[in-house]
């Protein structure tokens, strides 16, 4: 191979290397504040006008997948010592595989009667997005034993 169409193609084998691969957010919100509850499952407020619902836009003719992220200040109270808090990430009311079910903890039990310690736990996810605009929302869930949850201080982002 001559040496200057080698060089050649290396140049552009850099160029097409160096391009850089940008993701877009298609959606993100935001909800600065606490929320507890004391009921078996709720949806969690995830902007701090309260909504549990936000809607993402797909404006391609055809489904795509995009890359959820959602993370949270989170406990679950238990007056005994077991149990966990899960979420479901729902879109278009379908839940989304791995939040499916309740085996998949999100945050663990402290045993108490009042809320003493929280982590900040997060999950990134594939969702599948129709053409058009989809609805997402998150539910909270606990598991045996815990009577209180919290999840307080979310961050959603959505990405294509």
């Amino acid at each position: 191979m001559n040496t200057r169409v080698f060089a050649s193609s290396l140049i552009a084998l850099a160029a097409v290397c160096s391009s850089a691969v940008e993701a877009k957010v298609l959606a993100n919100a935001v909800h600065a504040g606490n929320f507890s509850f004391s009921t078996a499952t709720a949806l969690v407020p995830l902007n701090d006008a309260g909504n549990t619902t936000i809607s993402v836009e797909n404006k391609k003719t055809k489904a795509i997948d995009a890359v959820l992220t959602f993370s949270a200040e989170c406990a679950a109270l238990s007056s005994t010592a077991a149990g966990w808090l899960d979420l479901d990430v729902l879109v278009n009311d379908v839940v989304i595989t791995p939040t499916a079910g309740n085996l998949d903890a999100f945050c663990p039990y402290q045993v108490g009667t009042s809320f003493s310690s929280w982590v900040r736990p997060s999950i990134t996810m594939v969702v599948p997005l129709a053409p058009g605009v989809n609805t997402v929302k998150v539910q909270a869930r606990l598991n045996s034993g815990p009577t209180q949850g919290w999840v307080s201080d979310t961050a959603l982002v959505i990405t294509d």
